[in-house]
């Protein structure tokens, strides 16, 4: 039986095993929900024209439902999806759902910044870092890397690994947020850079 809560310096292994599989993948759609063809459009070619796309409304306004249509789309581009919660509001354990993720889709991809997580002595953002190097390497086709309900973490370290991120994101990687709210992160200016595309209520 497992009784120890996780810790943000166990080893990848450690840490894989309290993560859901169920979150590095898209919920399953209800049968009764209404098709919505020009958003799943409008937001395929968002994410194939930006770096970064934010997707932003309260709740109940189909976010995670657009996100998951799109994955279902014919036209769709392959899809790292990672589903966060509260626990995920620390720096290392996020890195090790977004490795877990990113494995899903790309075996073997994200192993240096894997080895490196259970470094007390190195910053997340040293581990992202080598990340962005692994994703360099490991992608040879635009991907979207989804990141649902971002809103529930707050963890200034994670927004600031996040900001790394995009700042230096690979050419073939498409970042998608789903939020009910603006991050803390660059917006305006990514927005005037032209990286930014966002879709609103």
């Amino acid at each position: 039986m497992l009784d120890t809560f996780p810790s943000p310096y166990m080893s990848f292994n450690e840490l894989a095993i309290w993560i859901p599989q169920t979150k590095l993948m898209p919920p399953r759609l209800r049968g009764d929900i209404v098709p919505r063809p020009q958003l799943v459009q409008s937001l395929q070619h968002a994410a194939t024209n930006h770096s970064l796309t934010l997707v932003a409304a309260p709740a109940g306004y189909g976010k995670t439902t657009l996100l998951v249509a799109s994955a279902q789309s014919p036209a769709h581009m392959p899809m790292v999806w990672l589903s966060l919660n509260e626990q995920d509001d620390d720096p290392m354990l996020f890195l090790a759902g977004l490795v877990a993720a990113i494995q899903r889709r790309y075996p073997g991809c994200g192993q240096r910044a894997q080895a490196l997580l259970a470094q007390p002595a190195l910053s997340a953002q040293q581990v992202a870092g080598v990340l962005i190097n692994d994703l360099l390497s490991a992608l040879d086709t635009p991907t979207m890397l989804v990141l649902d309900d971002l809103h529930l973490l707050r963890d200034p370290a994670i927004y600031a690994m996040l900001t790394y991120l995009v700042e230096h994101i690979p050419p073939l990687l498409r970042l998608v947020i789903a939020t009910r709210h603006d991050p803390p992160l660059a917006l305006a200016r990514w927005r005037a850079r032209g990286m930014l595309a966002e879709l609103r209520r």
